[in-house]
């Protein structure tokens, strides 16, 4: 009944908002998804997407039954978001946890899970599907019989296809094993459970090879494109213990969100971390110092927090991946680890406050961006909608970031370069700004349109879109 009405929470604090506008990541996979084959899909399109293919089948499937609005396409998502959820109760269950529903509370209300539950990309079933592999993996550690393996085996497959970091999680695994048990038979039989997954992974290899060639080409050719997406970076770093608390909030007054943040890691993290120093112990024996682990579950939610992200913010130094929205699928072991510390708080009263403060925060954080629309997404929708009521005139766009103008928009479209002839032929365009740093650091869109006798004549903003009016000067005399 209770974790009915926690999962009845989760569901519905993802379903506000949900209509918002795609942005830029979301109109190109629903374009990917709809328009390619499963064939072409896998051979053609997901050579230059550095991603597996799990969500682009998914998607897939589900638009040809339910089509490609904003909330159908989000749906698969925030199915999984409210699974998410399940799963942590689930687990906390094997515990024996007196307060089963805390941590999938947690998940239930994050800020930061809410907002990629909501999103019609791959971040929720990755969260999804780590949690199912650690959920079958310690149902397989207390019995390790056929049929467990053969489902963990799936998991890892169904885990490892969702995205390529979460394949992170198994040194943390392998870690785990050889503490509890050594060299011994646990640690075979988990490598012959992981024989399906290297096999499909060698299969998908050739796609794998093309698609960290075109990252690594994409990285070159445009600097600021690799900043952006996850090049190795302290900021980077430093922003995933406070995002994992807030989510995508942010406030204007940087003091205030400084102070604010380090109050907020401090209680967070330090409670996951007076966990993690409680659970292991050093001690000397034989004149050797070794370390004792008091609790190894408590163990392996604090390697799986803690070793992927960091063995992420390494391979950023080689290929732009770390961002902390794409580590969200440890974020279910951070609230699991406290859980784990709330469990010894001994007062009664001052457990039943700290939970009610974990959880408020969660809520107010999360409300803050479910009702207030400067958090939302790039307003692409709002843009073009404001753009039918505007002098009509041809919309220029780089041909890079074109998607989600061609699913909201049905005016003309002219894309740079391969429409720079067609620009002469017009008086008057639209020119929406959207990625010019990244995609075209030397100016050439803006000064084309100079060189072309086009004058600046306005300018506004839509959520990280800035859209200019541009006129030839023979007609600009008017303003």
């Amino acid at each position: 009944m209770a974790v009915g009405l926690v999962l009845i929470l989760g569901f519905a604090l993802r379903l506000i908002s949900l209509n918002q506008s795609f942005w830029l990541d979301e109109a190109v996979q629903v374009w990917a998804s709809r328009d390619f084959g499963i064939k072409n899909l896998l051979f053609e399109y997901m050579g230059g997407d550095f991603n597996p293919p799990l969500f682009h089948f998914l998607l897939h499937f589900w638009i040809k039954i339910f089509g490609d609005s904003e909330i159908s396409v989000r749906m698969p998502s925030v199915i999984l978001g409210v699974s998410s959820v399940w799963l942590v109760y689930k687990i906390s269950k094997l515990f024996a946890i007196r307060h089963t529903l805390f941590a999938s509370s947690l998940l239930a209300t994050s800020p930061l899970h809410i907002y990629y539950s909501q999103e019609a990309r791959m971040y929720s079933l990755t969260c999804f599907s780590v949690l199912l592999m650690i959920w079958r993996f310690l149902i397989w550690q207390k019995k390790e019989s056929f049929k467990n393996g053969l489902f963990l085996g799936t998991s890892l497959v169904f885990m490892g296809f969702s995205h390529y970091l979460t394949l992170l999680v198994l040194p943390a695994m392998l870690i785990f094993i050889y503490s509890k048990h050594g060299r011994g038979s646990v640690i075979k039989k988990f490598g012959l459970i992981l024989l399906p997954l290297i096999l499909f992974f060698l299969l998908y290899l050739p796609i794998f090879n093309n698609q960290l060639k075109t990252g690594i080409a994409i990285k070159n050719d445009f600097s600021v494109w690799g900043e952006t997406v996850g090049s190795f970076s302290l900021k980077s770093a430093a922003l995933l213990p406070i995002k994992f608390i807030i989510g995508r909030i942010s406030m204007s007054n940087k003091i205030a969100y400084g102070i604010t943040a380090a109050v907020l890691v401090v209680i967070f993290w330090g409670i996951t971390l007076l966990e993690g120093a409680k659970n292991l112990k050093l001690k000397i024996q034989n004149s050797k110092l070794q370390l004792k682990i008091q609790n190894f579950n408590s163990f392996l939610f604090a390697l799986l927090l803690f070793l992927s992200p960091t063995l992420g913010f390494i391979v950023s130094f080689f290929v732009p991946v770390f961002s902390y929205f794409r580590f969200l699928f440890v974020l279910p072991f951070f609230y699991l680890l406290i859980g784990f510390g709330i469990e010894k708080i001994k007062k009664r009263n001052l457990k039943r406050l700290v939970i009610i403060f974990l959880v408020g925060i969660n809520l107010t954080c999360s409300f803050i961006y479910l009702f207030n629309s400067k958090f939302h997404r790039e307003d692409w929708k709002g843009m073009v909608d404001w753009l039918d009521k505007q002098e009509k005139a041809p919309l220029l766009i780089l041909s890079q970031v074109s998607k989600p103008l061609e699913y909201y928009s049905k005016s003309d479209i002219l894309f740079w370069p391969q429409d720079e002839e067609k620009i002469k032929e017009n008086g008057k365009i639209w020119l929406i700004e959207y990625a010019l740093p990244i995609f075209d650091p030397q100016k050439t869109v803006k000064g084309g349109l100079l060189e072309q006798g086009f004058v600046l004549i306005e300018q506004k903003s839509f959520r990280e879109i800035i859209l200019s009016f541009w006129e030839k000067e023979v007609y600009a005399y008017r303003y």
